[in-house]
């Protein structure tokens, strides 16, 4: 089994994406590629779309044994495949992957018991913020997605529109897993709101210890 890098942006490179995307296959990812397949269908007959841009997950994530789930707002065009890596990785080329990579590696949260996830799993082709249809159906694919991590302990919502979202699930699910609320690791947000950094920080901390300890 291959290493996750130890330095961030590793996908900008075409050589990193062969990589990944020659390890779809391993038994803890498979699985989730299977069930991303098969909603991909489904979500653009919603959508009414030909088609839906849904980004990979990451060989190097927790896959089906994630214990930590870090939810996001939706995918940003460095995970698309035509602009990007096509993954859900913090491993991508922009600097929201970057925030996120180095804060993991500084509160010692593995790679292996984390994954990331956007509360609108599509790309949405524009910077915007999701709208409360767009909300309300990635909710309902959240939901579906959850069964398949039956090791999960924690969800960390990341922004508004991850908070927001959480809240539309059934209290019982919501209720199922320990809850972290941070800002959104943007570039702008982390060099407007220095404490946002430490923030991000802490609640990957709690999540270390969390898993630690259970």
């Amino acid at each position: 089994m291959f290493s996750p890098p130890s330095s961030p942006l590793s996908l900008k490179s075409p050589e990193a994406i062969a990589e990944r995307t020659a390890a779809l296959d391993l038994p803890h990812v498979a699985p989730l590629v299977d069930w991303l397949q098969e909603r991909k269908a489904t979500l653009a007959k919603l959508l009414q779309l030909p088609e839906v841009q849904l980004p990979l997950f990451d060989p190097f994530s927790g896959g089906v044994h994630t214990q930590v789930l870090l939810l996001l707002e939706s995918p940003g065009p460095k995970a698309s495949a035509g602009k990007g890596s096509g993954f859900i990785s913090c491993d991508n080329n922009d600097q929201t992957a970057k925030n996120v990579f180095l804060t993991l590696q500084e509160a010692d949260l593995p790679r292996s018991q984390v994954m990331c996830w956007n509360v609108v799993p599509w790309y949405l082709h524009e910077v915007r913020k999701p709208n409360r249809q767009e909300l309300n159906l990635g909710m309902q694919e959240l939901r579906l997605l959850l069964p398949l991590l039956s090791e999960l302990q924690v969800v960390v919502l990341h922004g508004k529109a991850a908070q927001e979202g959480w809240k539309l699930l059934p209290y019982k699910v919501q209720e199922a897993h320990k809850i972290l609320e941070v800002g959104h690791p943007s570039p702008t947000n982390f060099n407007t709101r220095p404490l946002e950094r430490q923030k991000l920080l802490q609640a990957y901390q709690q999540a270390a210890q969390h898993i630690r300890d259970t």
